[in-house]
């Protein structure tokens, strides 16, 4: 598998070309959602508190709904070499009334694990449950 952007890591314009991809993707997926409007990216901070970048990959790419209470987090790690890195699970972010369910998919970037880590997107968005299919 030919990873996307493999030095994203130590390459800050390759870390912002696949922070562009992951955003240019959610925008694309949730515009055909009744309820794009609802969504909003970033959701997690990725600065440092005296605001510079941490270009750490986690997340690389985050968005949440209030609404529904439901988020997505993308955390992008280096290749390793492995035909197909991709895993993915449901967590909750933070306590009582305000927890926000999010899906957490952690992967190497290549076009299949996109491929795989959006129709996991859809699938949240949509039912609000994700399953690996195909």
């Amino acid at each position: 598998m030919d990873s996307l952007y493999p030095k994203f890591l130590t390459d800050e314009q390759q870390y912002e070309q696949a922070q562009a991809l992951w955003h240019d993707r959610w925008q694309s997926l949730i515009r055909s959602d009744a309820r794009h409007g609802l969504w909003m990216t970033p959701w997690l901070s990725t600065t440092f508190a005296d605001g510079t970048p941490c270009h750490d990959g986690n997340p690389i790419f985050s968005a949440v709904c209030p609404s529904l209470h439901l988020g997505v987090r993308v955390i992008q790690l280096e290749p390793s070499g492995e035909p197909r890195e991709l895993t993915f699970w449901i967590d909750t972010f933070g306590e009582g009334g305000e927890a926000v369910k999010e899906l957490v998919i952690s992967c190497a970037l290549t076009a299949e694990t996109l491929r795989d880590a959006l129709n996991l997107m859809s699938q949240w968005i949509t039912q609000k449950e994700v399953r690996l299919t195909g």
